[in-house]
């Protein structure tokens, strides 16, 4: 059910859908997505690496929850 609630929200251009696409643009202010998936491959190699990734991520979460009002 959250897929099609998701789905629903982006083709509205609702806040939750905004919201995901300004985490997006905010991850890519640091990290490429090609960056962003070598990370997550390498979660278990590269434990420091990986942990600065999911900080950061979880700051633009949270800025983009503010700026979109979710």
């Amino acid at each position: 059910m959250k897929g099609m609630k998701e789905r629903l929200a982006k083709a509205n251009g609702t806040a939750a859908a905004r919201y995901g696409e300004r985490v997006n643009a905010l991850l890519r202010e640091r990290y490429t997505l090609s960056e962003e998936l070598s990370l997550l491959r390498r979660r278990d190699t590269a434990p420091e690496a990986f942990a600065a990734y999911t900080a950061f991520a979880e700051e633009c979460k949270q800025r983009a929850k503010a700026e979109e009002g979710v």
